[in-house]
């Protein structure tokens, strides 16, 4: 996979705004819903991404190879914390047009999902 640094950092920005969402409902279902079965999303995107066996330490993994792509530096896990504060996710959603969950499954992540 073959990209520009405008296509990483885009990639970048979709990744941690699925992320986000992913976390977001995992914290949510476990003190609103703890012992009942978990909902699934509007988005089948997130729905997909779901059915992976670690989708949240997946999708950190990915966020940080690409980080180490644009910085050309192998970084550490805990660098992910500092990048996921220096993101403002309102500002994210409003970029790539993310005004329900649904519209998450208009990001262009298809050909990362084929590898994972």
């Amino acid at each position: 996979m073959n990209l520009t640094k405008g296509e990483i950092v885009k990639l970048q920005e979709e990744l941690i705004i699925i992320y986000k969402t992913i976390h977001q409902d995992r914290m949510a279902d476990s003190f609103y819903f703890k012992g009942l079965e978990s909902q699934n999303s509007s988005s089948q995107l997130i729905n997909k991404i779901n059915e992976l066996e670690d989708p949240e330490g997946t999708l950190k993994s990915c966020i940080i190879e690409l980080e180490e792509i644009k910085e050309n530096k192998k970084l550490k896990m805990d660098k992910f914390n500092e990048i996921m504060d220096q993101i403002d996710i309102s500002f994210l959603k409003k970029k790539y047009n993310i005004k329900k969950i649904s519209d998450i499954d208009h990001l262009d992540v298809k050909e990362l999902l084929k590898i994972l």
